[in-house]
């Protein structure tokens, strides 16, 4: 999260380039935040139904597992502000203000490196081309920085939003404004770090240092991430899976057991039950709870009868 601050030197957007060109103040920028305001957004369109209005034959929940959402609504929102945004980035100069400056003294430190004349863009000068980019440590530094932070966003928020989900039972829209509330405070802390680093090794003005600083801090932030596996997931026994349904080493372990024989149930719908005593159910089928067809003795009244002949 503290890299954050280092990238503007290194994007390649007009208006980023012309904050960092002509801005003196060390101010961070503030493009962390805009997940904090996705997530809760985007679960509020799933909740919703995807057409009009739901067809009065349909029996669906947002908590059942067919339950699609609104989901074209957000990329349809995100695509029109990007569309917004373009047309205001149109308006920008050609050649920004005081670039002309900047790259002058770049060119004077060693910081950036003069165009190589030999290059005309033929299909030959590919593998030389190849050959300078790979002797770029800029260019490197970067491009790992951001496969780095590439692993860990795809990584590790669906990983959180799962977790939140189906550890703590949270729905769709209340996990979505958990991870909004866990992201905007550790968000903000990482662009303060970072833009206090910048102004303590001095990498405003030299890209070169920017991409290493940013490489650095991208390795920090995995093992950051992966922090919160150390306290670990304790694993729920699946019946029929793990354990046989009455709990009992001797009997055979399948899926279908005389307690939900007759409820029809398909391997096909997966929506995991918590049948308490550490055992989860493939899903409410096998659980032999149906509300449309009723077992005599439920499935996971076995594992509570059973617990209470152990203990008598």
């Amino acid at each position: 999260m503290a890299t954050d601050v280092t990238r503007p030197p290194l994007d390649s957007t007009s208006s980023t380039a012309n904050l960092m060109e002509n801005d003196k103040t060390p101010v961070p920028t503030m493009d962390g935040d805009y997940p904090t305001t996705a997530y809760p957004v985007d679960d509020k369109h799933t909740t919703g139904y995807p057409g009009d209005k739901n067809p009065p034959d349909v029996k669906l929940a947002p908590t059942h597992p067919y339950w699609i959402g609104a989901w074209w609504l957000g990329p349809l929102a995100a695509g029109l502000g990007v569309m917004f945004c373009g047309v205001i980035i149109l308006g920008f100069p050609r050649h920004l203000p005081g670039a002309y400056a900047v790259r002058k003294e770049a060119l004077r430190s060693g910081e950036m490196k003069k165009d190589d004349s030999h290059l005309k863009g033929n299909i030959r000068d590919i593998l030389p081309a190849t050959k300078n980019l790979l002797m770029n440590g800029t260019y490197i530094f970067q491009n790992l920085a951001t496969t780095f932070g590439t692993l860990v966003g795809f990584g590790l928020y669906p990983f959180m939003y799962k977790v939140i989900n189906e550890r703590y039972g949270a729905g769709s829209l209340l996990t979505g404004v958990v991870i909004a509330v866990l992201l905007v405070p550790s968000v903000s802390l990482g662009l303060l770090i970072g833009s206090y680093l910048v102004r303590r090794f001095r990498v405003r003005r030299s890209c070169h240092r920017a991409a290493r600083l940013t490489f650095f801090l991208q390795i920090l932030g995995i093992w950051g991430a992966l922090n919160m596996l150390i306290p670990g997931c304790p694993y729920s026994n699946y019946a029929g899976v793990d354990v046989a349904y009455d709990n009992r080493s001797s009997q055979k372990i399948a899926l279908e057991n005389p307690c939900n024989v007759g409820c029809l149930c398909s391997a096909g719908q997966y929506s995991p039950v918590n049948g308490g005593e550490g055992v989860t159910f493939f899903s409410p089928c096998y659980a032999g709870c149906p509300p449309q067809k009723p077992t005599k003795v439920p499935c996971y009244m076995m594992f509570m009868m059973d617990e209470e002949v152990d203990d008598g």
